[in-house]
């Protein structure tokens, strides 16, 4: 057995789950973002500080092949007076990066290895052949400055046994923590070592549509979730209420069940108490049926059965409800027997009693007294309602029965109304009224309903 109030914490568990996965999802997400964009930052720092470095080897180069062509160095370079070469050749250092040594080697002269040391080398590739020795560390401080990122980098140059470290700038504390992301320098023999910090500040990117996406799959599952537990709720609540329904008429037929299958919790209490109540009628009903109560030709309760019912309700119209009673006798009926024969008769009380009972509200009371007459007690009902009730019976009671093969009879019935009277002495009274009401009704034509007002003038209903 289910419940309505358990499916509501059940949507909204769901709905939390929904949440949360959203919040994880997205966290995880832009997790996963940031770090990714850590690592193309320091990917583009080690590019950038490689690009960097190339770039002012590559000026520096290229402005070196400028002066080696200059006439005026030429002249120097050939001239016999030492001194006056490397005066020269200094003046001329000048126009190059700081910390920067430009020499000239003659045929068959070495340069002095002591001045190499963390240096960077760069040579012209024709005569006069001119070296100028760079300072690494420079070059790489201005990079680094240019950078504006933090971490560690180091500066290698190519040696015959592998390379060695020229030039270091940053935290030197990282070469111990983090990873170092190495990069060629692009038509040196240099390289350059980075360790990224992780006080990188990466902000992440593109998320938008992503999240856009993740929401919008929470928000369908989400939907689909709560449209299927409204549909199972929508489902058992229809059973529900055509299983109560169920269970009046099986109460109204006297077969009432030991077991329905009620799906919503909440309708379990209710279902018990009409289980209850209706069994209780159920075993009334039989009851009656063993005290002699019901007519056995019409299978309706009789006379015995209706005043009892009429002293009944008699009795709590003290507490101040009203009560109304129709009388109905069958139009014709002698005619019936003397033109069809009694057995047509009966089947006519029979199909009219049957009639009577399909028409009627549940709460109704249907009684046959005897011969063709029979009552109808509306519980609860003022005069003025009961007349309305007169004439929907009316409608609702077939035009023709068919008594027997070949004999069909045109139904038609008088009826006589009253209300029970707050200066009533007894039950007896409201159904006098009602006799005197149909008998008006039979002298002004049959096939009438006449009710019986509080003045004591008959009147058409």
């Amino acid at each position: 057995m289910v419940s309505h109030r358990r499916h509501n914490y059940y949507r909204l568990a769901l709905s939390i789950l929904a949440l949360g996965l959203l919040g994880l999802g997205s966290y995880q997400l832009l997790k996963k973002n940031i770090a990714q964009n850590k690592a193309q930052t320091s990917q583009d720092a080690v590019h950038q500080l490689g690009t960097l470095i190339a770039a002012q080897v590559e000026t520096q180069q290229s402005l070196l092949n400028r002066i080696q062509t200059s006439p005026p160095l030429v002249a120097t370079l050939k001239s016999r007076s030492q001194t006056k070469r490397k005066q020269h050749l200094k003046a001329l250092g000048a126009l190059f990066a700081p910390g920067a040594v430009l020499q000239h080697q003659r045929p068959n002269q070495s340069i002095a290895m002591n001045s190499l040391v963390n240096r960077i080398i760069l040579h012209t590739s024709s005569a006069p052949v001119l070296h100028l020795h760079l300072d690494a560390a420079q070059l790489l401080d201005s990079a680094w400055q240019q950078l504006g990122q933090p971490g560690y980098a180091e500066l290698y140059s190519a040696t015959h046994t592998g390379q060695r470290v020229v030039a270091n700038s940053g935290e030197h504390d990282l070469k111990d923590t983090a990873q170092a992301l190495t990069m060629k320098i692009a038509n040196t023999k240099l390289s350059i070592g980075y360790w990224p910090s992780k006080r990188i500040s990466a902000q992440p990117s593109n998320l938008r549509n992503t999240l856009a996406a993740i929401f919008s799959v929470i928000a369908l599952l989400l939907l689909l979730g709560d449209r299927i537990l409204f549909n199972f709720t929508a489902r058992a609540l229809h059973h529900d209420i055509k299983l109560v329904a169920r269970m009046f008429k099986d109460i109204r037929d006297g077969r009432l069940h030991r077991n329905y299958p009620i799906q919503l919790d909440e309708f379990r209490h209710l279902l018990n108490y009409i289980a209850r109540s209706g069994g209780k009628l159920v075993r009334e009903r039989r009851k009656l049926q063993d005290l002699g109560l019901t007519d056995h030709l019409s299978q309706l309760p009789n006379r015995r059965a209706f005043e009892d019912r009429l002293e009944q309700l008699f009795i709590q119209s003290g507490t101040g409800f009203a009560m109304s009673v129709l009388m109905i006798d069958i139009d014709y009926f002698k005619q019936v027997n003397d033109s069809y024969g009694h057995d047509a008769g009966d089947a006519l009380i029979v199909k009219f009693a049957a009639a009577l009972k399909e028409a009627i509200r549940d709460t109704d009371f249907v009684a046959r007294l005897g011969g063709d007459e029979f009552c109808i007690i509306f519980p609860y009902t003022e005069l003025e309602t009961a007349s309305g009730l007169a004439d929907r019976l009316r409608r609702k009671l077939p035009k023709t029965l068919e008594l027997k093969p070949g004999a069909t009879h045109i139904l038609r019935w008088t009826g006589g109304l009253s209300a029970m009277e707050t200066h009533d002495a007894t039950y007896d009274e409201v159904l006098w009224r009602a006799d005197q009401a149909l008998l008006e009704a039979k002298e002004a034509g049959r096939n009438r309903v006449y009710l019986y007002t509080r003045d004591s003038v008959p009147q058409r209903a």
